[in-house]
Order: structure tokens, then C-alpha cells, then sequence
């Protein structure tokens, strides 16, 4: 590249005779040009307009312009193409099915066919009865050009609901039905009907072959930019949200965004306001005042922010500049990043210390290509490589090939997958000899080393020198991005007005988010563990530590700069306030907690091993951790994880009385472990105690009756939460007497226990959770009320135990009081947790009363 370009030269005449005037260029040209003081005007300036209807022939930043817009007009119909395949696939679909229907009829019109009775409430059950076709008794909709579609959506789904329970009645209740899923189809045809274009339309062409349905979206991609628009306008779908159309758009302002300290360039279109202001200010673009106008523009959003990208001009050395890049990561730079962290970053990018050292390490030998034993103490310098294993078979360290994976070369003949092969050559690049990964740094069939090690990753990730984090593919098998990998790493340089500027992205951060890295479970701790990270993402490169993030492609580096959001979440920074209160302490590991439900893992067994690198790291901070709760604060956490009113899948194997012990969705994860004040906590009314097969130890301070909080109980119903250590050791003794012994995991307390019924509302539900009413079992009065899976009642009977779990006085003479119910099943001599009861309605301390509840020791599993 011309070094007249790389320093942002300015534009010859030559230059300027290829510009048309349709656009202020000089002012744009003139801030290229000068970048280091266009990053000092305000955010959001405008450098300059554009007009959309500019004929960009002849005129090389009007072809730019308009090429950036056809990108986001591409991006938009690919929206719509997605939409009108799903329409096509699910009409093919009905249509085949009603054929195959209609056939079997003819076939049996001959043979006498004996109908048995077909029972519509089969005992099997499953979670879509409300939209099961045989089990819900939904009334047919009528059917119309604008719902069809949908309606289409859910008999498909409701005839594969009811085939997968109880197929013969399916059958019987697909012929009764026939007549309405005629009229669907008939009203969805209008959309597909044919068109001049037929003969070339993909749409068209798989109504005639339905064999190429499944097909669709591959055919759609080599239609161009105009094929695409010819597409959704010969097949307008209903119900499709109106998205902005290119003639919409009246013009391009290329402002200033604002980074932080940075700033790049970013084409904001600007579409009519169809409801002007009556009084139209001048305003000010390209530093002209535009007249006054009836006509007000407003700013256009066709893309999320994830997809939008920044221009920035190329220089060599400066702040704030693009970095030119190649098709191979630049391992040199990697370096500078980790010797500035490490030598002016201080303390915060300091490995925090620790009593505890890695015993029985194995790291990878990139110079000898093996396995090597490290001495227990402090290890030598080494990487450590984070990423997602994927459906990819690879090699794993065994007790039987520990000795042979030890000897000169011996990883190059075991089929270690290219990711890993990456990380060897890039850590040996780097000049580190040492690198440690899971699968080959772990015996995996020795269960005591396998914990061990386990147990002490949070160590292994802390203690690295840096961490390779492969967030730029969905599995092992694909190399390093700019490693072994170029083809996400092209060219993003493009010429404006002379000046040679980088196409990059805004955020970093939502690449990151969209990977497949970001969902796992194990990574998280990965994640949150190591204190520098470097993050290969599809096509960039960036580097994060707790003090600042930088990227490959802009220099940030010579500027103190704070850390950005685009970085990678760790522990190190947010342990650094050491002198956090208890409450301060609560709120992070709660926040923790929070992220890690968001994750995903393929094995559900691995839920406390995949946080156990997290809980060795915080337990200096708040202290030991039992089964995912810190000790010093188990009151306040566990409230937490008893989620008002939400009802969790269990998770076999894991505490129920812990948030590891149930698999949450994504609204409830969203929600986390944080208790809602107003409702009441376990803290000052229930007094936890751990169950060890040795001891009982306390877990939260007993409360005095001169700092009870909950002092204006009646007395009769504070003695139920009164400890009798006496009765809780002989309890202890028999458990550990008795031939199973004591089973891990287990909490005791003291609470009012009363049994109550249950009753599910009327009608039918099209999910498979019920909010049941909670009634008293003689005079069945309703309570409160819970939310339970449906079948539940008919599986546990009549009558169900409760025990209170928090209490609340009322507040200001307001009907706020009462009391916190926890739904809990008996088995063996054991509590499990099943659900807390509404919000919405507590239980008044005389109700409770009146049902004469009893003192209970719970030892809840």
C-alpha cells in the first residue's frame, strides 16, 4: 500500500475529478486528513450528507456509499427469505400430510375396520396437552389470509404432540379434521401463487418439486441483492413486520461514534418523518446550515448493533488509528500485550496470592511435543488454552499412556485436533515453552487425579501466564483464526476521499456473545479465572486483562485507557476491592452465580465441577463454599435460590435445597439467586446447620431474642424455630449408625410444619406448569397458592407438607405480613425442596395457627 495512504495523504485532483456534488466531500476529506483532531469534536458530529438518490456512476464515494447501503439492504431480505421459507416448508409439510391422509382413507374404504375406543386422556403424560390435537379441546379458529400461516405453525405442532403420545388416537382426530386443514392451505396459496418469474423463482420452483424445500436458503443465497428484493415482492407474506425499504432512505450522514476514548466513523441513514414538529430548527451538517424545511429527517435503524461496523483511518503507530492486519495473527503483538499487562498495568493485573499451590500439574512441552510432569510449587511460565470440545473425537489422557505420552514427538502421531495442534505452535511462537489443555493435561480414568485436578483449575487458569481463548468456531476440529485459519480474516480496507480506512467492528462484544465459547459451562470458569486472556474471534483478535481491553486492528495501547465492556468477565478485577462489606460480597457472588445458570452443559453431572475452580477462588473472599453456597452467608444466599413463585426442573443428584440442584430456563436465570426484600429472607428466623458424616457445624449465627427481627412472632410459633442441639445430635447419631450412613450434601433446621391441599385450576393449560390453589384441608379454603407441573397432584396424593422458610411483619398497617411457605416432599426421613408458594398471597400468622402446625426438624437432601 502507498505510504501516502497508510498516513492519510491528501487527495490529488486526480482524485477529485472521480467526485460528484451530490455530498459535501471537502469537509470529510479534510477530517481523514486530520483524524487525530476530528476525534476531539463532539459525539455523533456530522462530517458529512449524502443523498440515497446520488447516481453513483462515475463517482467513487458515491459507489462506496451506495454499496454500503446495499450491504444493509442485503442484510434485511435475508430477515424476510427466512420467513418466507419457514411458510413454504410448513405449507409443503400440511400438504403432504393431508394427501397421505387422504390416501389411507381410500385404501380402508374396502376393509371393515373395528374403532375401539380411543381414551383422549391417555395416562401417559406430557408437557403439550393444551396444544396436543387429541388432548386439547380448543376450539377450531376460523381461518383467514392474515392467520394461516400461524394456524398452519400450530396444527403441525399439535399433530406431532399427540403422534408421539398416543398415535392411533392422532390418526383418528387428523381424518376428523381434514376439512380445516383444506381451508389453511387454501388461504395460504395466495402467497405462493405463480408469477412472470416462475421458471427462476426458488419459491415457485419447490411448490412444483418439493423435493428442493429443504434446499431453499442455499438457493436463495445466489440470488443477488435485486433477485432477493423481486423475491419478497412476488411473495409478500402477512403478519411480516414492515422493515425500511431503500426507497425510504433520503440520505447518509457520516458521523462521528463515540468509543470512549477512541472514535470511528459510522453512515447513519436518515429516512422521512412522516410527523414533523410544527417548529423546524435549522440544523447544522458539514458545518452549513441546511434551510428551513417542512420535511424532517429522523435516524433509520436497519441493523442490530452487533452488525454495525466502524470506518477508521490507517495509520502506522498512532492512537485512536486502525492497524493494518494480515492473514496471519501477529504473534509479536500478542507479546507486547502480555509485557505491558504484566510491567504497567500494577497490581490489579498481579496473580493474587495464595497458600495454595498446583499439586501433580502435566503441561504440554510445545518444544518436545509431549507431556511433561511439573514439581509441586510454583510452575514455570506456561499458557493455558480455553475452548469448546464440539461433537469432535480426540484424544485423552489416560493412566495407561501417561509414561509413552512422555517421550520426545510422541503428540504428533495422536490425531490431537487442529485447534490444540494451534495453540502448541502459537505458545512455542511466543517463546513459552509450556501449555496446559484439559485433555491432554488430565487422567481422565483416575477419579482421584481427575478431581484434583479439577478442584485446582481455578489455580491452573489464574496462574498462567496468559490464556488462549478459542471463541472463533463451535468445536476443537477448525484452527486458530490467523493461525491456521485466514478465511474469516480478509481485507477490510477501503479507500474514501483518498485516505486509506479500515472496515472494523463496533463492539467485539457481541461476536463474543454469539459464540458458542460464551455458552459453555466449563469455559465459564475458564473465563473468569484467568487474568489475562487473549480471544480469538472470527476474524480479530482482542486482548483483555482486568485493567484494559485492546484490539488488534485499532492501537489502543499506548493510552491509559480504562477497561472496556468488550472484554472477557474475571474474577481477579472484580476481587479487587478485598475490604467489600458482607453485603458488597453477597451481590458479587450472586452475580456469579447468575451468569453461570445462563450456561449450558452437555453433561448435567458436571454442575459443581464446572463451578469448583470458581468457588476455590471467591472462598478467600466470602469464605467456604457448600454445594454453592458460601457458609458465612448461607441465610442470605440460600433465600435467593428458593425463586418466588418459579418453578425449576430438578436436576438428579445435586442438593434441592441448592440453586445446583435444578436446571433453569433463561427467564429464570435472567432473574438469578437475588431474593426480593419486601418478601422476606431465612436470615434472623431459621438457624442452618451442615450434616456431616463427622459433625453437625452451624452455618448461620443464632439469633438472640434482643436482635430477632422476627422478635413479633406469637411465641407458640417462635418456639418451632427455637434449635434443640440435644435432639439434632441423637438424630446425627442414628443417621450415621444407620447402614447408608450420612449422604453428602445435607443442611438441618428447625421450622412449623402443617399439611395443606392442593387443587388445579380449571380448563386447560397450553403449558405444562399450573398455578395450583393452595387450600386449607378442612374448611379448603383457599391460602396462597404454588406453581407445580401439572400431573404433580396425581402422583403425590391428597394432603401435602409445609414448612414456613421466611416471615415478613406488616408493614405501615398495610395487609403485608405473613408467611413464606416452602412445598416440600418426605421420603426416607429426608426433606426435598419442590417449590415456595405465590407471592401474591402469604399465609396470615393466625391462619397458620389454626391449622395447629407442629415443630420440625428438617434434613433436607
Amino acid at each position: 500500500m502507498p505510504e501516502s495512504l497508510i498516513q492519510g495523504g491528501a487527495s490529488s485532483a486526480r482524485d477529485d475529478e472521480k467526485l460528484c456534488s451530490s455530498h459535501s466531500s471537502t469537509a470529510l476529506a479534510h477530517y481523514l486528513r486530520d483524524w487525530a483532531n476530528t476525534c476531539q469534536k463532539e459525539d455523533d458530529a456530522v462530517l458529512c450528507t449524502w443523498d440515497y438518490s446520488a447516481d453513483p456512476s462515475g463517482c467513487e464515494f458515491c459507489s462506496f456509499m451506495k454499496g454500503e447501503v446495499d450491504r444493509l439492504d442485503d442484510y434485511m431480505y435475508k430477515g424476510r427469505i427466512r420467513d418466507i421459507t419457514s411458510f413454504v416448508i410448513s405449507y409443503q409439510t400440511l400438504k403432504d400430510i393431508i394427501q397421505q391422509a387422504e390416501f389411507d382413507e381410500e385404501l380402508q374404504d374396502d376393509v371393515p375396520v373395528v374403532h375401539e375406543g380411543i381414551d383422549n386422556e391417555s395416562g401417559e403424560h406430557h408437557h403439550d396437552k393444551g396444544r396436543c390435537l387429541v388432548c386439547s379441546n380448543n376450539e377450531l379458529r376460523d381461518v383467514n389470509t392474515h392467520n394461516a400461516g400461524l394456524l398452519c405453525y400450530e396444527f403441525l405442532y399439535g399433530l406431532d404432540s399427540a403422534r408421539s403420545v398416543h398415535p392411533e388416537a392422532a390418526s383418528q382426530s387428523l381424518k376428523k379434521k381434514l376439512p380445516y386443514c383444506h381451508r389453511i392451505i387454501g388461504h395460504m396459496e395466495p402467497f405462493l401463487r405463480s408469477h412472470p418469474e416462475s421458471e427462476l423463482c426458488p419459491v415457485c420452483v419447490s411448490i412444483s418439486d418439493p423435493t428442493v424445500s429443504g434446499r431453499l436458503l442455499d438457493r436463495f443465497e445466489n440470488l443477488g441483492l435485486q433477485g432477493k428484493r423481486e423475491l419478497v415482492k412476488n411473495h409478500n407474506l402477512p403478519n411480516v413486520s414492515t422493515r425500511l425499504s431503500p426507497n425510504g432512505i433520503q440520505q447518509i450522514r457520516v458521523q462521528l461514534s463515540n468509543e470512549g476514548p477512541w472514535k470511528g466513523l459510522i453512515l447513519q441513514e436518515y429516512e422521512m418523518d412522516p410527523k414533523p414538529p410544527s417548529n423546524v430548527p435549522h440544523f447544522s451538517s458539514s458545518g452549513e446550515l441546511v434551510k428551513r424545511t417542512p420535511n424532517v429527517l429522523r435516524p433509520a435503524y436497519r441493523q442490530p448493533e452487533k452488525d454495525v461496523n466502524l470506518f477508521i483511518p490507517v495509520h502506522d503507530h498512532k492512537f485512536g488509528f486502525a492497524r493494518q492486519t494480515g492473514s496471519k495473527f501477529n504473534v509479536e503483538l500478542m507479546k507486547s500485550w502480555i509485557t505491558k499487562c504484566r510491567y504497567n498495568h500494577g497490581e490489579a493485573c498481579q496473580k493474587q496470592p495464595s497458600s495454595k499451590q498446583t499439586t501433580n500439574l502435566l503441561l504440554v512441552d510445545t518444544e518436545r511435543y509431549c507431556i511433561t510432569p511439573i514439581p509441586d510449587g510454583p510452575p514455570p511460565l506456561y499458557y493455558a488454552l480455553s475452548y469448546v470440545w464440539g461433537n469432535v473425537a480426540q484424544p485423552i489422557l489416560l493412566a495407561k499412556n501417561l509414561k509413552a505420552w512422555q517421550a520426545n514427538g510422541v503428540l504428533l502421531g495422536t490425531g490431537i485436533p487442529q485447534k490444540i495442534r494451534d495453540a502448541i505452535t502459537l505458545t512455542r511462537e511466543a517463546g513459552v515453552r509450556y501449555l496446559w489443555v484439559d485433555a491432554l493435561c488430565i487422567i481422565e480414568d483416575d477419579a482421584k487425579l481427575r478431581d484434583e485436578q479439577i478442584n485446582q483449575m481455578y489455580l491452573i487458569y489464574h496462574q498462567a501466564e496468559a490464556t488462549l481463548v478459542a471463541a472463533d468456531s463451535t468445536d476443537c476440529s477448525q484452527g486458530l483464526s490467523g493461525v491456521s485459519q485466514y478465511g474469516d480474516r480478509e481485507d477490510m480496507l477501503v479507500a474514501i476521499l483518498g485516505t486509506s480506512v479500515a472496515k472494523l467492528p463496533k463492539q467485539p462484544k457481541y461476536i463474543l456473545e454469539a459464540s458458542t465459547w460464551r455458552t459453555r459451562g466449563w469455559t465459564f470458569q475458564e473465563e473468569m479465572c484467568s487474568l489475562r486472556s487473549v480471544i480469538f474471534l472470527p476474524g480479530l483478535v482482542v486482548f483483555s486483562c482486568p485493567t484494559a481491553v485492546w484490539r488488534e486492528d485499532i492501537h489502543l495501547e499506548d493510552f491509559d485507557i480504562p477497561r472496556l465492556s468488550c472484554g472477557l468477565n474475571s474474577l481477579p478485577r472484580t476481587m479487587g476491592n478485598a475490604n467489600a462489606s458482607a453485603q458488597e460480597k453477597v451481590k458479587m457472588f450472586r452475580s456469579i452465580v447468575k451468569q453461570y445458570t445462563q450456561r449450558t452443559l452437555t453433561r448435567a453431572e458436571d454442575m459443581e465441577n464446572a463451578f469448583a475452580g470458581i468457588s476455590g477462588m471467591v472462598e478467600d473472599l466470602v469464605g467456604p463454599i457448600y454445594h454453592g453456597i458460601p457458609e458465612h452467608h448461607f441465610a442470605q444466599v440460600v433465600g435467593g435460590c428458593w425463586f418466588w413463585d418459579m418453578y425449576c426442573a430438578r436436576r438428579p443428584g445435586f442438593p434441592s435445597w441448592s440453586w445446583t440442584g435444578w436446571i433453569y430456563t433463561r427467564e429464570q436465570a435472567d432473574a438469578g439467586i437475588e431474593p426480593i426484600p419486601s418478601l422476606g429472607s431465612p436470615e434472623g428466623l431459621i438457624q442452618f446447620f451442615k450434616f456431616r458424616s463427622d459433625a453437625i457445624e452451624p452455618m448461620s449465627s443464632p439469633v438472640g431474642e434482643e436482635t430477632d427481627p422476627n422478635s413479633w412472632l406469637h411465641p407458640d410459633l417462635r418456639s418451632h424455630f427455637n434449635v434443640e442441639l440435644n435432639k439434632m445430635q441423637s438424630r446425627h447419631a442414628q443417621m450415621v449408625a444407620a447402614p447408608r450412613g450420612i449422604p453428602p450434601g445435607l443442611i438441618a433446621f428447625y421450622t412449623s410444619l402443617a399439611f395443606l391441599s392442593l387443587q388445579a385450576p380449571h380448563g386447560l393449560s397450553s403449558t405444562p406448569i399450573r398455578e395450583f390453589r393452595v387450600l386449607h384441608p378442612q374448611t379448603k379454603r383457599q391460602m396462597t397458592s404454588i406453581s407445580l407441573p401439572e400431573y404433580f397432584v396425581e402422583l403425590h396424593g391428597a394432603l401435602h407438607p409445609f414448612v414456613i422458610i421466611a416471615a415478613c411483619e406488616e408493614a405501615n398497617g398495610r395487609d403485608a405480613g405473613g408467611m413464606r411457605l416452602m412445598l416440600v416432599e418426605m421420603e426416607g426421613g429426608m426433606c426435598y425442596k419442590v417449590n415456595v408458594t405465590s407471592p401474591r398471597k402469604v399465609i396470615r400468622e393466625e391462619d397458620w395457627l389454626g391449622l395447629n402446625p407442629t415443630k420440625k426438624l428438617v434434613i433436607m437432601a
